[in-house]
């Protein structure tokens, strides 16, 4: 396999938690002689809108993806009139052609967009030395209901959501159903997926949970890079919280986040919070809602690079959801990143795998939405951790190293 027969099928790479899911993955895999390209599926209004972004993105997915790294550029990426579909399908006939005319190769294409199902059945169709993997990486379906602030499908009494909805499932269920394997990023992500199938017995044996892991080369114990952090940002021997990521969905309670930290911080010398996130304005404007003293936060913008330093200069993360569908299936990277550098965490029920896992090893606190945090906080001050344990137990799981054999494995499946 040491020519380029993996083909990446991406949307933008605007967030960084792209970064994680797909460029590093494909980085990774490089270094197993999975020599993949990346094709980036671009809107023209990226060219215009955040054009200094797509090229950093650009750049960054150059120096990581050991193949080509294109773009295809499209009218819009909700294109209802089907220009953008012709344009992707076109250009996958193109690309794919000389596999086919050169002893019919075989080749993957991977991708986590479902919106694009019947174009890949089509092209599986066109081109049978072509095998297709469904990067499986959440509920879009649900995301998209719960975004808009509804729990569950029957309390939509709008008939274009109601649609938009079903629209959105049954090209879930298509991905599933046309693709040779299917990477999960939860056991209960495939559940969800084999419960919206008719076929379920038949189909269970091609998906295959692999976690939204954390690349255990980037994110580890550094002792070192602790002390250098915590000196630069002057937080002496405070008990650090931290939170990275976005804030803008509906799901990341962040309003719980920071009534969780006012709380802990609440006439308390003996802690400070890090926020590192791309919605500064957002996080700001929180801060001064919940009267945080600026002389104990730390709001900043990280490339994704930087992040483990962070980590690293913490003593405890927090991920804080909604109990809803999105994130009983999900699988944030956050969490293994806190986990990989050592970080016991204040989790929210009923996220994906991850909050059952920190529970049965001891590795933080699983809090419910009416969690006592007063208590919560006297608990903290007499709990202690062994990072390096916690590290240890978590790579065993939630690092990338320790999934991509099983993937290496199901590549060779269709490359051999």
């Amino acid at each position: 396999m040491n020519k380029t027969r993996l083909i990446y099928l991406s949307n933008q790479l605007t967030q960084t938690v792209m970064d994680s899911q797909v460029l590093n993955w494909l980085e990774l895999i490089g270094e197993k002689g999975v020599i993949s390209s990346l094709i980036i599926i671009t809107p023209l209004s990226y060219l215009f809108k955040e054009n200094s972004t797509r090229k950093r993105k650009l750049d960054a997915a150059r120096s990581a993806v050991p193949g080509k790294v294109k773009q295809v550029f499209i009218p819009r990426a909700n294109d209802r009139i089907g220009l953008s579909g012709f344009i992707v399908a076109l250009c996958l006939l193109i690309i794919l052609f000389p596999y086919w005319l050169y002893q019919k190769k075989k080749v993957i294409i991977q991708t986590r967009i479902t919106s694009y199902s019947r174009i890949l059945n089509f092209v599986k169709h066109i081109y049978s030395n072509v095998h297709i993997i469904f990067d499986y990486r959440g509920a879009g379906a649900e995301e998209f209901l719960n975004n808009l602030g509804f729990d569950k499908i029957s309390e939509v009494d709008n008939v274009k959501i109601s649609i938009e909805y079903q629209r959105r499932l049954k090209s879930e269920i298509q991905m599933v159903r046309i693709s040779d394997s299917v990477f999960c990023v939860s056991n209960k992500l495939k559940q969800y997926a084999l419960s919206n199938l008719n076929e379920a017995g038949r189909q269970d044996v091609k998906i295959i949970v692999v976690p939204g892991a954390a690349d255990q080369n980037m994110f580890y114990v550094a002792d070192q890079t602790r002390k250098r952090i915590r000196e630069k940002y002057d937080v002496g021997n405070k008990c650090v919280l931290i939170y990275t990521g976005k804030l803008t969905a509906k799901w990341h309670k962040r309003e719980a986040i920071f009534k969780l930290v006012s709380v802990l911080m609440d006439d308390d010398e003996d802690f400070f919070f890090m926020c590192i996130t791309p919605d500064l304005k957002l996080a700001e404007k929180l801060a001064l809602e919940y009267s945080l003293d600026s002389s104990k936060i730390l709001i900043k913008f990280s490339e994704y690079k930087g992040i483990p330093n962070f980590l690293n200069a913490a003593d405890l993360g927090i991920i804080l959801r909604d109990d809803i569908m999105t994130n009983r299936v999900a699988s944030p990277t956050k969490v293994p990143e806190y986990l990989l550098t050592g970080l016991p965490i204040i989790i929210s029920r009923n996220i994906g795998d991850y909050s059952d896992f920190i529970f049965e090893h001891n590795l933080g606190i699983v809090i419910d939405d009416d969690q006592d945090l007063y208590l919560l906080k006297n608990k903290l001050k007499i709990l202690q951790f062994d990072r390096h344990l916690i590290s240890k137990i978590s790579q065993e799981k939630y690092s990338k190293q320790s999934q991509l054999d099983k993937i290496y494995e199901s590549y060779r499946n269709y490359l051999d």
